[in-house]
């Protein structure tokens, strides 16, 4: 063979070489054997699932949820319950009086949603072995500010009357009697009361603001749970409304956030933090700040016995603030705003611009047996109300918030109740079905 020939030769064969170099994916699959064919198939479905699921869950991580936890409906009730009462109370036998319940009252033919605060209200119990609820009284109260369970399982309460007057009384479980309880002049002329019930099972009295000039108490009084008796246990250093306590220890009371009042609600909202020793009645201003102005935060203990203060019902507060107890130190560990994680681009993206705005306002915060926050429902908007179905739990190790499943129902100001096997009890507000929270 002639050179020439040869190099013609190597010429159509390096052509030959190159066309099927050439050739498109789909024409050399369409070459290979069947079995060969289906493999690479499944082999490029395989990819492209992977792909297609990394892709969703990257896309849609700012909504995984903790499927933990999850809400049960276990019934209903013809009660709209005053959630701002929480009067829930174990009386034993695996049942649970709830106290201060309202009635829905008829206007024109029609039950309006959310209850007047001025009408009667009465008495259910709560069966948690059959799930059920019973009316056991006819209405017998006014309108319910605060309760709490005393030692011997009685209820002591603060109340109002037709004329909007204070009254604290005790109501006897067993008889359903109403004992109306002498009070300091301080006591009879403040509105907005809250209470807290110490570990002793004695109950601290503090006032949110007066009715009458200067608007302020500057005092916590005591009742003593064993000869129902009132006394100032402490004066505070900065006269403040709106604030929040919490016990440290048997003699020391934390008083947090708050504002300094005036005849139209307040001034100032306050950073301070006062430590109250009861047994002196002394109080002091600590040197820890909080990191933002809170009225009414919401506080928790942690493992350590440090203070968790959550953000309260003004829309600019989004903190959460750690107080370390024995360095008398504040540092912020999280930040909430409407319960979702701050600067979650994901999610602000399909948050409306009210939403963005809005604080926690009728928000519920319950503290499990492990420790952790629950919070659910409350509202969002400025201009238009939006009852929130949603819920959250915050797991106090890691500082982190996670959502978990929806309620369900929409829910605002509603009562809450952990119960002796560590569910919890969900009921009203203005929302009929009653739903326990459990843990899977």
């Amino acid at each position: 063979m002639t050179d020439e020939n040869k190099n013609i030769e190597n010429k159509q064969e390096e052509n030959q070489n190159r066309e099927e170099c050439n050739k498109k994916w789909w024409e050399k699959l369409l070459g290979l054997k069947p079995t060969y064919r289906l493999l690479f198939i499944c082999f490029l479905l395989l990819v492209f699932s992977i792909v297609t699921i990394v892709i969703f869950n990257k896309k849609n991580n700012a909504n995984v949820k903790d499927t933990k936890y999850k809400f049960t409906k276990i019934g209903k009730t013809k009660s709209v319950y005053n959630g701002l009462s929480n009067g829930i109370f174990d009386i034993g036998d695996n049942k649970y009086i709830i106290f201060g319940v309202k009635n829905k009252e008829k206007n024109e033919g029609k039950y309006t949603t959310i209850p007047f605060i001025d009408k009667l209200v009465h008495i259910e119990i709560f069966d948690y072995t059959t799930k059920k609820i019973k009316e056991v009284t006819s209405p017998i109260l006014y309108q319910v500010v605060d309760c709490v369970q005393l030692k011997n399982g009685n209820i002591f309460f603060i109340g109002k009357t037709e004329d909007f007057k204070n009254y604290f009384a005790i109501f006897d479980i067993n008889t359903f009697e109403i004992k109306e309880l002498g009070l300091e002049k301080n006591l009879i002329d403040s509105t907005e009361n809250s209470l807290y019930q110490l570990a002793n099972g004695d109950v601290l009295i503090y006032i949110g603001r007066s009715n009458k000039a200067p608007y302020w108490s500057d005092s916590l009084y005591l009742l003593d749970s064993n000869n129902l008796n009132f006394k100032k246990v402490a004066e505070l250093k900065i006269k403040r409304v709106s604030y929040s306590v919490i016990q440290l220890n048997d003699t020391d009371i934390l008083v947090v956030g708050g504002a300094i009042p005036s005849k139209y609600y307040y001034k100032e909202k306050l950073l301070d933090i006062e430590l109250c020793n009861i047994k002196t009645t002394k109080c002091k201003i600590l040197n820890a700040k909080l990191s933002q102005k809170k009225l009414y935060p919401y506080l928790f203990k942690d493992k350590n016995g440090n203070i968790l203060i959550f953000p309260s019902i003004i829309d600019e507060d989004k903190t959460i603030d750690l107080y370390d107890v024995k360095s008398d130190t504040l540092k912020t560990v999280g930040y909430i705003d409407r319960y979702y994680d701050y600067g979650n681009e994901e999610i602000e993206k399909r948050i409306d611009n009210y939403d963005k705005i809005t604080g926690i306002m009728g928000a519920n915060f319950v503290q499990l047996n492990d420790g952790n926050i629950l919070i659910t429902g409350g509202y969002s908007g400025i201009s238009i109300v939006i009852t929130r179905s949603d819920a959250y739990i915050y797991d106090i190790s890691k500082n982190k918030l996670m959502k978990i499943d929806d309620m369900g129902y929409r829910r605002l100001n509603h009562l809450t109740k952990v119960l002796n096997d560590g569910n919890v009890l969900f009921l009203g507000f203005a929302q009929k079905y009653i739903q326990i929270f459990t843990t899977k």
